[in-house]
């Protein structure tokens, strides 16, 4: 007690408890704890404190556990988090490398499905920025060197694991040939077609090995390179080595009753890949559901205003936005706003020196006015002006959701009425596609900040998650999308949770076109959309009963990716339809719903359903809109049960 009460107390700060405890225990001989700790994110933690408190002894033994240590889906994203933290550390940058080198050749094999990296975002949404590194990386490495063991001949011909390199599903197949009458060993690479891209092709070189497991040297490699498509997915040796010499006792390459082939891929050029599964908005069916907007009466009295001065068309109005400048006539501007009608009058002008600051900060007696409502862009300034002043072309060749939505805000500031109803058609028919998704959603966002426009960003974020659940049911697709949109990871999460979210009302919306050129008992499908991490489907069909014909709808429910769990289900709880802007609830059949994963919707005559005036078949075509809430959902997966152990 007397040696404690003399001793220093030095407190150590900004480090976990834990890894403090391992680290000095070890100095103090207690190596128990270090030699059993398998955490990762902790070791990094115990390197970080040898690296501030220059200790040496510690550091060999904590990369050993490091590297003995195993990643998983469960500490995925703790690892890349502690990756960055030990790249901030010069010393250990190399070990940040290789250790982040783990992370994406794990994430190679477990992330060729959308339902997995869905289940990913879920899981990590507050952290998900720290995976940016890791998706750019599978959909944009180019290089890459994978493995196969084989345990027993028996396994020869059973599909190995896969992996991802550029945004391709790459795996290594073995063959038992016979030629001439003698056995061979044939070793392949092969690239799986990707779901959605009709035409493809990958220029790539590889090398295949054949590792010899007691001794490197005498490894056998092959080297070679193809142009991969559709047509010819695979490539490699056939005859790599005589089988009787590989898989034999003492050949150094059948250890441990099992080979390991290695083979390093190069990838030179990817073309034709898509960036989503190519579906339009009319294929798709969305169709708008938000009520018109009611035009805002005019005050003709103020506009009668009779100060002459903002009448005269000689005066000209200098609008500055960052550094462009529109000049227009001030009997112009003051007829299409209410705002500058009032700034430009005499009553406010002769005031001046009696304005606060705040007044005068956007605004000079030169007629010159600084646009910084809604902190808008300078472009949908220059566009919205020049358009006021009679120069309409560059509005009508603007395509650009963002532009277009700073343009309704500035309106709804500055009390601008006319532009409005012929920019929120444009919006209305600007095409959604998945390069311009995200923008969409947030000029969404930002729509919705102004009361007069929310239906009809509420109904433009609605196209954007009707698109993306079409679209997004690719894992390559999905990569693409989070790689692409790295600097817009909060929108990308909050459009992935209307993926994933089984918490919330689904809405499936589709339209049926050429309904009078449907076969009888064929029934014709919807793309398939995401909702709750399954695909739905709503389809229609014709039949006959008593010599008269009907129309019928289903809606169902499949799990079909690279899972690992063939059990899984998926159980309606509610569900209703929209046809024709009128709603039917639909009671679901507790007999029938856990047996099929599919759901009637209705049935009904086609006399009935063809009427002219309240039939809802219009011009040949089914609009139909299906609002469901799920329950009980399990068996889909986390991970495509790759460990690191086969992989490394």
């Amino acid at each position: 007690d007397d040696v404690v009460a003399q001793a220093d107390i030095y407190p150590i700060r900004g480090f976990q408890k834990q890894s403090v405890k391992i680290v000095f225990g070890y100095l103090t001989g207690y190596t128990g704890l270090l030699e059993k700790c398998s955490n990762i994110p902790l070791l990094v933690d115990m390197l970080k404190i040898c690296h501030s408190f220059h200790m040496e002894s510690p550091v060999g033994k904590i990369l050993a556990r490091i590297e003995k240590s195993q990643i998983d889906m469960e500490n995925l994203i703790d690892v890349l988090e502690a990756c960055e933290e030990l790249r901030e550390i010069e010393r250990f940058s190399g070990e940040s490398d290789d250790l982040f080198e783990r992370c994406v050749c794990y994430a190679r094999c477990n992330f060729a499905s959308w339902q997995v990296i869905n289940n990913f975002v879920k899981k990590n949404t507050e952290k998900i920025s720290l995976a940016i590194r890791l998706f750019d990386e599978l959909k944009n490495g180019s290089h890459a060197v994978i493995r196969r063991r084989i345990e027993d001949e028996e396994e020869i011909t059973k599909k190995g694991p896969s992996y991802i390199i550029k945004n391709l599903e790459w795996s290594i197949e073995c063959k038992q040939n016979q030629i001439n009458g003698v056995d061979y060993l044939g070793i392949y690479v092969c690239v799986k077609n990707p779901n959605g891209t009709k035409s493809w092709v990958c220029d790539a070189d590889w090398k295949i090995k054949l590792v010899h497991q007691t001794s490197e040297e005498a490894s056998i490699s092959r080297e070679g390179g193809c142009e991969f498509d559709s047509t010819k997915n695979s490539d490699g040796i056939q005859k790599f080595k005589a089988w009787s010499e590989v898989f034999t006792e003492n050949s150094g390459f059948f250890e441990d009753d099992s080979i390991l082939v290695e083979v390093e891929i190069h990838v030179s050029e990817v073309r034709g890949m898509q960036d989503s599964l190519g579906l339009t908005e009319k294929q798709i069916g969305w169709f708008s559901s938000k009520k018109e907007e009611e035009e805002e009466e005019s005050d003709e009295e103020e506009e009668n205003e009779t100060d002459q001065e903002l009448q005269d068309d000689s005066v000209v109005v200098v609008l500055t936005c960052g550094n462009i400048s529109v000049s227009l006539p001030q009997s112009r501007l003051v007829h299409e706003s209410k705002y500058f009608r009032t700034r430009l009058s005499n009553n406010w002008m002769k005031n001046w020196d009696t304005r606060d600051d705040a007044e005068k900060a956007d605004f000079t007696l030169s007629r010159t006015f600084n646009i910084t409502g809604s902190n808008p862009h300078p472009k949908a300034v220059k566009i919205l002006f020049e358009y006021l002043a009679g120069y309409d072309c560059m509005l009508g060749e603007c395509k650009s959701f963002s532009v277009l939505a700073d343009m309704l805000c500035i309106c709804d500031y500055y009390l601008i009425s006319s532009p409005v109803s012929h920019i929120t058609e444009m919006i209305d028919e600007l095409p959604l596609s998945i390069t311009n998704m995200i923008e969409a959603y947030e000029s969404a966002q930002k729509l919705a900040t102004h009361q007069r426009f929310q239906a009809l960003a509420k109904d433009v974020q609605g196209r954007c998650i009707s698109f993306a659940r079409s679209n997004l049911a690719s894992w390559q697709c999905l990569i693409s999308f989070i790689a692409d949109n790295c600097d817009n990871v909060e929108s990308v999460v909050q459009v992935l949770e209307n993926l994933y979210d089984d918490t919330q009302n689904g809405i499936i919306r589709t339209t049926f076109s050429s309904v009078s050129s449907f076969k009888l008992s064929k029934a014709v499908k919807s793309p398939p959309m995401i909702f709750a991490n399954f695909l739905w489907k709503i389809e229609v069909a014709k039949a006959v009963d008593k010599e008269q014909e009907f129309i019928y709808a289903f809606i169902s429910c499949k799990s079909v990716d690279n899972t690992v769990s063939q059990e899984w289900s998926c159980d309606l709880e509610d569900m209703e339809y929209c046809l024709d802007g009128c709603t039917v609830e639909k009671a679901v059949d507790e007999e029938k719903k856990k047996e099929t994963h599919r759901w009637c919707l209705f049935s009904i005559w086609m006399s009935e359903a063809m009427k002219k005036d309240d039939g809802f078949i219009q011009d040949d075509a089914i609009s139909m809109e299906v609002r469901i809430k799920v329950e009980n959902t399990s068996g889909i997966p986390t991970c495509l049960g790759i460990s690191e152990n086969v992989i490394r």
